[in-house]
Order: structure tokens, then sequence, then C-alpha cells
């Protein structure tokens, strides 16, 4: 096990089942390598791992805000139906000649789920 590598993981905030995670060693291992070797940076590690806790769940928050946002194909076309036109066998279609730049993540077609009935 790498003392050095441990002491930077360690300051940077990862406590000692993360460290074993990411080295692949045994987690009371990097305990006592901890215990032993790193005392005095315990300040800097607790300072360090309020930030990266802090960091992950403001990751977690504006991940669920994006994953709440999400706006399935169907409901998209029927919101907005001037943007397309309906085809004989039942299929939902974009209309070729619109006027203006359509965005790249515009569902372009949706299929009739019951055209073979």
């Amino acid at each position: 096990m790498n003392k050095e590598l441990v002491g930077q993981l360690y300051c940077n905030g990862l406590n000692a089942r993360e460290i074993a995670e990411q080295l692949d060693v045994n987690k009371s291992a990097v305990n006592k390598c901890i215990q032993r070797n790193f005392k005095e940076f315990k300040s800097i590690h607790l300072k360090n791992r309020k930030h990266l806790k802090f960091y992950e769940n403001e990751v977690k928050k504006i991940t669920k805000y994006e994953s709440k946002k999400y706006m399935s194909d169907k409901t998209f076309i029927l919101k907005n139906r001037s943007l397309y036109e309906t085809k004989e066998d039942g299929d939902i279609v974009l209309k070729k000649n619109i006027g203006c730049a359509i965005p790249w993540d515009v569902p372009r077609r949706l299929t009739n789920e019951f055209k073979s009935c």
C-alpha cells in the first residue's frame, strides 16, 4: 500500500472505506495507516470532506431537478401539434416546411401503436 497516495486521498477528504475501494486494499489496513501516519492532517481532511459532501449534494440536486424536467416524445408531440402532421396510417411526423430551425432533440416521428389492429 502506498502511504503517500493514502495521505493525499485522505487530505482530499476521502474516508478510509473510500480509499480502500479505490486502492483495492483492506479497509482496516487503510484505517491503521491513517491513524499512524496522518493524525496531524485531520483538520484538513474534515474541511475538504465538508466541501466534498457539499459538492456531491449539489450534483444530486441538479441531477434530480434535470430528471424531473424530462418530457417524453409522445408528450412533446401532443403539446406541440402545430409542428406535426398525421399520416394516413396514423403515424405523426414532423412537417417538412416549418419555416424555422428545429433543435436536434425534437422528436421527428411518433409511430402509431395500433396500426395493425
